[in-house]
């Protein structure tokens, strides 16, 4: 279990070093991971982390042989069981190995971290996406505070298309409400921020060169005050998922998220690289507009 306390600031998840309950590093991600299987030289890795007590967790899975050849392309998360309304996913980021596990960079390219805010019984399940491509660039964008605490960037890569991405806000109460490639050189992150506009909030975004993707989505809908099913955005046939998100279709804050991860359609492989997986809890009394996407080989 990765767990630290109280909520982790914008800073500690941005360093790699995040309190921890025993007030020591963050630890190493890679114990407890679970190879999921290869499709189209693409890796899946997942790592699940239980919450037996209400608490500020941290889940990551780390690429095949990180530190290595292996990158980082993409990753996301599943939160189930647990009281479903009070949980918030706070961060969700490609992140970089430390010195003490081998790593010799602060390249953002060894494994996926999330931070997420959970109730009693609770399982927090990261996922990562990894290959061998040359030009993989990890990108992260600080932004600047505002004056409201709906907030919303977009960051762009400047060569390339996008693999995936995430985001994270760092301030008590907040929680990302929307991540997904608003199209395939464009990232679209959007947190509610509990401190008006002023927390620490960063958009993350993973580019390929010399690579093209193809995007798939599909729209659903989340009742008002509950959580959404499952739904997934497929990738065509013998495409494998690089990665994804989810778009809420209201205000940030209008959507809180529990699920972003690939997704295997029950074939005989049980390989999640069909496609990309959403769900979402609503925070309004009205019916919210989602959309799940999936980015796919090509």
């Amino acid at each position: 279990m990765k767990l630290f306390a109280g909520m982790a600031t914008g800073l500690g998840l941005l360093l790699g070093v995040v309190p921890v309950a025993n007030g020591g590093m963050a630890p190493d991600p890679r114990p407890g991971d679970t190879f999921l299987g290869k499709s189209d030289g693409i890796s899946y890795v997942s790592d699940p982390d239980f919450a037996a007590m209400a608490m500020s967790l941290e889940g990551g899975a780390a690429c095949p042989d990180a530190p290595g050849k292996w990158r980082v392309t993409g990753g996301g998360f599943e939160l189930s069981g647990g009281a479903d309304a009070t949980q918030r996913i706070v961060s969700s980021a490609p992140s970089d190995l430390l010195d003490l596990y081998g790593d010799d960079d602060s390249v953002r390219d060894d494994f996926w971290r999330i931070g997420a805010v959970v109730s009693v019984g609770t399982t927090l399940t990261t996922y990562v996406t990894c290959a061998k491509w040359d030009s993989i660039k990890q990108k992260g964008i600080e932004v600047p505070g505002s004056s409201s605490g709906e907030r919303k960037h977009v960051a762009k890569c400047g060569r390339g298309e996008i693999s995936g991405g995430g985001g994270s806000i760092g301030s008590s109460n907040s929680y990302v409400s929307s991540m997904f490639p608003k199209s395939l050189t464009r990232w679209s992150f959007k947190a509610f921020d509990g401190v008006g506009g002023i927390g620490g909030m960063n958009n993350y975004i993973v580019c390929v060169r010399n690579r093209d993707f193809e995007r798939e989505k599909r729209a659903f809908t989340a009742p008002a005050n509950a959580s959404s099913d499952i739904i997934t955005a497929t990738c065509p046939a013998n495409r494998s998922v690089v990665g994804g998100g989810v778009k809420s279709g209201g205000a940030p804050g209008d959507l809180s998220l529990r699920t972003s991860k690939p997704a295997d359609d029950g074939d005989v492989d049980d390989i999640p690289q069909n496609g990309w997986s959403v769900r979402a809890y609503n925070t309004t009394s009205d019916e919210q507009a989602i959309t799940a996407f999936a980015i796919c080989s090509k």
